[in-house]
This record gives structure tokens, C-alpha cells and sequence, in this order.
């Protein structure tokens, strides 16, 4: 996976949010963006691209405070998440990230999406 790192804005609602943050203090990650970029792997690499995206959850679909701001992630993370949209008819990626972060909150298996190293470059990786 090419580790270039790029902004990029999304608009989560508040509960994406405090949960991401939540996951990134439990697992003792640098921060949100990590946190992010983890659940991007997983979804990647582990989930079924099915369970995720065709599957109506609406953890926060009541929830009117949504928050945009910039996230760091990796290049193939943002790709993906535009394949995504291209290929299940979504609205926005913002819309492909909620509904991710609802998948994983709906999962309640935290254990197994942010306690599991998925580095590409091993478990001494310094950065990741």
C-alpha cells in the first residue's frame, strides 16, 4: 500500500466522531486521523464489501450535528473510498464514511478492527 499521506475533508456526525475519538483513546492511537485510517484497512483487507455498504444501519441518521473537518490518510484509503461510492451508488464519500463508521460501531467488535497490527511494513513499524 503506497503510505502517501493526504487531507481530506469529510462531514461525520458528532456520534462518528466521539466514537472514532473513543476507539483512538482506548487503543491508545496518536489520534483520530490513526484511528481512521485503521478502520479504512480493515474495511479493505477484512470486511465484507457487502456487510458494509448494502446493509442500512442508521446508527445517527437522527443525528442533525454533523462536523466537517480534515483527516489524514493514506492515498489508496481516500481511492477506495471513491470506488465505493462509483460502486454502490452512494451520494459522497462523506456519505461512504458514515456509512462505514456505522458498520463498525453495529460490529461492536473493536477488539478486532483497532487491536490488530495490519501494517504492511511489520510489527516494528515505528509509524504505523
Amino acid at each position: 500500500m503506497d503510505k502517501k499521506k493526504i487531507n481530506v475533508d469529510f462531514t461525520l456526525d458528532q456520534g462518528h466522531v466521539d466514537w472514532l475519538e473513543q476507539c483512538s483513546k482506548e487503543f491508545e492511537l496518536p489520534g483520530i486521523d490513526k484511528a481512521l485510517r485503521i478502520l479504512l484497512t480493515y474495511a479493505m483487507n477484512v470486511a465484507s464489501e457487502t456487510s458494509i455498504f448494502e446493509q442500512i444501519r442508521c446508527n445517527f441518521c437522527k443525528d442533525k450535528q454533523k462536523v466537517t473537518r480534515s483527516y489524514i490518510l493514506d492515498t489508496p484509503h481516500n481511492e477506495y473510498l471513491d470506488d465505493m461510492v462509483l460502486k454502490h451508488k452512494l451520494a459522497s464519500k462523506d456519505k461512504a464514511l458514515r456509512i462505514l463508521i456505522d458498520y463498525a460501531i453495529s460490529s461492536d467488535d473493536k477488539d478486532t478492527i483497532f487491536g490488530v497490527k495490519r501494517c504492511s511494513h511489520g510489527d516494528s513499524c515505528p509509524n504505523c
